[in-house]
């Protein structure tokens, strides 16, 4: 049976481009900036976006570099350090990007980055260990909707739960 991914890929990607632009909001609806759950909404649907795109590019990138080499440890490291690092680093940077787009200071990247991270090698170890594979493409997809749900909760939780308490330059009271 021959590799369905670079397939499965290309059509996900051309179904992403073919989704309409959103339309144009109000100017009273723009100027509010998003704060409580709609903020940690828009940080989760980022993070959920970079873990679509990135998670199934990461498996299908790592598995051809898999194929470049005879040796197993020049074969296997590119591949996994693709697969190991790429999706934390882009679903913690889109989350960061979104939140500080709309508004929210004081958030620290790296402690949400080592958190996701250890949640993303959990999810590959549990992954292998279940017998998935990268050229499956039930397994992709199964592994892609599980990195969706917990790399985000991971990154956008971590970013709010280490954030920097904001304390006034000056305060008056009277």
């Amino acid at each position: 049976m021959r590799n369905r991914t670079p397939v499965a890929l290309g059509a996900l990607l051309l179904a992403l481009a073919a989704l309409p632009a959103p339309a144009a909001e109000s100017s009273a609806a723009v100027a509010a900036a998003p704060h409580g759950l709609h903020l940690l909404g828009v940080e989760l649907g980022a993070g959920a976006g970079a873990a679509l795109v990135t998670v199934p590019a990461s498996l299908a990138l790592g598995s051809w570099l898999g194929t470049l080499s005879n040796d197993l440890v020049s074969a296997a490291l590119p591949g996994l350090a693709i697969l190991a690092f790429v999706p934390p680093v882009a679903v913690v940077l889109s989350a960061l990007f979104a939140a500080e787009a709309l508004g929210a200071t004081g958030l620290r990247a790296w402690p949400a980055l080592w958190a996701t991270l250890g949640v993303h090698l959990a999810v590959l170890v549990a992954a292998v260990l279940l017998g998935a594979s990268a050229r499956n493409l039930g397994d992709a997809a199964l592994l892609t909707a599980a990195e969706m749900a917990l790399l985000p909760a991971t990154a956008t939780g971590m970013l709010h739960w280490t954030a920097r308490p904001q304390v006034p330059l000056l305060e008056v009271r009277f």
